[in-house]
This record gives C-alpha cells, sequence and structure tokens, in this order.
C-alpha cells in the first residue's frame, strides 16, 4: 500500500483551519503553482493543502529547481488574506521549524536547519521550504500566502550533482517513515507557529535560532555577485541573518541572498 494516502493524512490532521481540505494530485509542476494558479481562478480556499506524489518542476529559492522525484513528500498549503497582526516575513522560519519537530517525532532524530529554508538531516539537505505571497496594493495588506515544503523522505537515488549535498530521511535515520503521518504532523505544527508569528514572534525566532548552523563559524556571503566573509551572529527579530564581516566594524543584517560555510562547498540558502 502506498504510505502516502488523502484518507490517512485528513484523519490524522488535529488542526481548527490549516489543512482541513486537502487535495492529493499524482503529478504537478509544483504544489505552490498549483495553489497560486487556483488563487487567481478564485477557486482556493483559505487553509487549503495540496500534495503531490511527483513535482516535475519543484522550485527553491533564487529560482533553483527543487529534485522531486516518487519517495518525497511535496505539498502546499494556502493561506487567504493572513491576519494582519501576522508577521509574514517569519512564515518561512514557521515551516521550518515545523518541519524540523515532525520528522525528530516521527524519526526520532532532531534535523539542523540552514537560513532560511533548508532542512538538514547530518551534512545534507533532507528538505526545502519555498514562501511565497500576493500583495493587494489596494488594501496594502497580503491578499495570501502560499508555504511549500518539500521533504526526501524514503528517496534513495539522487543527480551526480546532488549527491554530495542532498539525502534523505530513510539515508540519514536509517528507517522509512510514514509520508502520510508525516504530511499530517507538519500541518499540525504549522498551525501553531504560525499562531506564534503573532502570539510569541521572539520565541518563535529563538526556537529558530535553536537549531540554526554555523552561528559562530566563519561563512562567505553572496549577494548581488558579491561574496564576502563574515563571521555568522545569529538572527535578528524578523528572521534575518546577523553577521560581522571580517572586513567591517560591527554587525550587518541580512534578509536575502545565501551562504556557504567558508572552507566547504557549503549549500545556498
Amino acid at each position: 500500500m502506498d504510505d502516502l494516502d488523502l484518507g490517512l493524512i485528513s484523519g490524522n490532521i488535529n488542526t481548527s483551519w490549516l489543512g482541513r481540505t486537502a487535495v492529493m494530485v499524482e503529478s504537478v509542476d509544483s504544489t505552490n503553482s498549483w495553489l497560486k494558479e487556483r488563487a487567481e481562478e478564485g477557486m482556493a480556499k483559505d487553509g487549503t493543502l495540496v500534495i503531490a506524489k511527483v513535482q516535475t518542476g519543484g522550485r527553491g529559492r533564487l529560482g533553483r529547481s527543487f529534485h522531486s522525484p516518487e519517495g518525497g513528500l511535496y505539498m502546499s498549503f494556502f493561506i487567504r488574506k493572513p491576519d494582519t497582526k501576522m508577521d509574514t516575513s517569519l512564515a518561512t522560519i514557521a515551516a521550518a521549524v515545523s518541519a524540523r519537530d515532525a520528522i525528530h517525532e516521527l524519526c526520532g532524530i532532531r534535523p539542523r536547519l540552514k537560513w532560511v529554508n533548508d532542512v538538514y538531516m547530518g551534512d545534507r539537505k533532507v528538505g526545502g521550504i519555498l514562501v511565497e505571497g500576493k500583495f493587494d496594493p489596494v488594501g496594502k495588506s497580503m491578499d495570501h500566502l502560499v508555504i511549500g515544503i518539500g521533504i526526501n523522505v524514503t528517496t534513495e537515488g539522487f543527480p551526480e550533482e546532488l549527491k554530495d549535498i542532498a539525502s534523505s530521511i530513510v539515508n540519514e535515520a536509517g528507517i522509512k517513515i510514514s509520508r502520510s503521518l508525516l504530511c499530517a504532523r507538519i500541518a499540525d505544527n504549522l498551525e501553531k507557529m504560525l499562531r506564534k508569528t503573532i502570539e510569541d514572534p521572539e520565541g518563535l525566532v529563538e526556537d529558530y535560532k535553536g537549531s540554526l548552523m554555523y552561528i559562530g563559524h566563519e561563512i562567505a556571503v553572496h549577494s548581488g555577485g558579491n561574496v564576502r566573509p563574515a563571521r555568522l551572529v545569529g538572527v535578528d527579530r524578523k528572521g534575518g541573518l546577523i553577521v560581522r564581516y571580517l572586513d567591517a566594524e560591527g554587525t550587518s543584517v541580512i534578509s536575502s541572498g545565501e551562504v556557504t560555510i567558508r572552507g566547504g562547498a557549503g549549500n545556498g540558502a
């Protein structure tokens, strides 16, 4: 029996609204794109969850592709008119913490998080987050958010260019977990973490910081075609990366771009 089952997912989601409407598709270009298209048609209900067994055009930050074969969990949530009290800049962090905790609950290993949207086990990436939003200029607020989460669960083979930087839960933990239960746990966690962006954003950032990779290490900051050496200090209350450039005094906050560990290949954030 396929461990990715819509009935099992819906039966194990314990949220009040997020993911209560769930759709499963065999294959899409990306679950984020699928939801955004329906949002433009006015057909996406608040809280809708879409899950795909395969993505043919999975996307990550900065225009990168996300390898999405059979064996992964590819899911996106649609949030219509987010609460105006919600700090939407923390949505990616909320999703990353939600995925981290769900994986920990099911396999006993607590992943680390790489700023701002990557989930790591060992030294390899097992998941990524992509949050996209549409701003309503008339109402001067967010019209909607789409939160995409991709996790390599039982994926065992990766393309040559990814085999040294990507892995899966089964490879790193040595056990197979149910993708359906993982999906449900992520949904439960995400509803709580989104509430935390309103009620306790500082606590959410501290929770995220507790799993953040490379704190205290020298990194390379890539931005606008330039690369600068820095030391990673932490994250600010908006989720921006706090760094101390080695060629300047004081600290700076980075809200976009990517980082790599100095002296190693690393992986783009």
